[in-house]
């Protein structure tokens, strides 16, 4: 019988802005706009390809903005 080594890490989902834009029911336009006037946002890491958003950073962004 051989072992087998269970790894419980997890690749963390990320957004593209056109999904987190979609998932806001805004234009990236508006997106890019809060970003260059620092409104408050989920941190945005830049990727090859653009900006990503951690969904769990998103999550936890939505979250908080509930209770503001």
């Amino acid at each position: 019988m051989t072992s087998m080594t269970i790894t419980s890490e997890v690749t963390p989902k990320f957004l593209k802005l056109k999904d987190l834009a979609d998932r806001w029911r805004c234009s990236p336009k508006t997106l890019h706009n809060h970003l260059s006037d620092r409104r408050p946002m989920p941190v945005a890491v830049r990727l090859p390809g653009g900006l990503r958003f951690a969904l769990e950073d998103v999550e936890r962004f939505e979250i908080d903005q509930r209770g503001a």
